[in-house]
Formats: structure tokens, sequence, C-alpha cells
């Protein structure tokens, strides 16, 4: 009978922990998308699920002891901030854009030339 063998070096541990976050992330989209296409989305539930998600696997992550993912209590936080500021931006930040007349295709625009202007120089 074979067994399953999960590595234990550093680089696959940290990539397996990105690849469940890049899951994390992914269901986050779908549900976001699938939330908007509702004509009475509750967006309040979406930011604080989506809020408790990430900052619960952003504090179990320094207990799995990966190499490099061990991170310091004040960079939870930010990364928490982070993360509750992402959310944030999904649920409400569209509706806030949308009424001051500033679209959100204007941020990409500006983002994308950002980083073309980046990668050029």
């Amino acid at each position: 009978m074979k067994t399953l063998a999960i590595p234990t070096d550093g680089p696959a541990l940290r990539f397996y922990a990105l690849s469940i976050f890049a899951l994390l992330q992914g269901i986050k989209c779908y549900d976001f998308l699938s939330i908007r296409a509702v004509t009475n989305p509750s967006l309040s539930t979406f930011l604080l699920k989506w809020t408790f998600f990430d900052s619960l696997f952003i504090s179990v992550l320094p207990y799995l002891d990966i190499p490099w993912l061990r991170f310091r209590r004040s960079s939870r936080l930010l990364q928490v901030a982070g993360v509750l500021l992402l959310n944030w931006g999904l649920s409400f930040g569209w509706e806030v854009f949308k009424e001051s007349g500033f679209g959100i295709g204007m941020i990409w625009a500006a983002l994308l030339r950002g980083i073309d202007f980046y990668i050029r120089s």
C-alpha cells in the first residue's frame, strides 16, 4: 500500500501555504462575483466572512512552523489590516468610487500604467 508523503522542506511548505492562500483568494473572487450578480447583494456579510477567513489564515500560518513564514505580531496585524482594506474595497469601495464620479476603470488604467512604467524602467 502506498502512502502519501508530504515534503517537509521549507520551499515545498511555502508553496503549499501559497497555494492555500491562492485558493482562498480564488474562492473569494468567485463569491464576490456571485454576490455582485444578484440584485440585492449582502456586502457586509461578504466583508465579515472573508475578513474572518483571511485573518484566520494569517493567524494560523506561524503555528505551522514554516521557515520564512513566521511573522512578528505587528507584521501579522498589518497583514490583517491589509486584507481588511482589500475586503472593504471589494465590498463597499465600488459604490464609493461610483458615487464620486471616479470610475473603477480609471483606477485600473492608472494601476496598469504604473505597472507598465515600472516594467519599462
